[in-house]
């Protein structure tokens, strides 16, 4: 089965996805720090309530 390499795009439309390309990865990367920063938050203690309660038991 061939592959079909052809691409309908201009020149302007791959580099406009590229840079959404690296928007996402950015965006991925963030979310990776903001998570790790959140599940530190929850093992130190500091946050109370019934919220906090829940999410603990949730994960442990």
């Amino acid at each position: 089965m061939p592959i079909d390499t052809h691409l309908d795009a201009t020149p302007a439309d791959i580099t406009a996805s590229a840079l959404d390309v690296g928007k996402v990865k950015t965006a991925v990367g963030e979310a990776e720090i903001d998570v790790s920063r959140a599940n530190r938050t929850m093992q130190s203690g500091e946050l109370e309530g019934e919220t906090a309660k829940q999410v603990k038991k949730l994960w442990g």
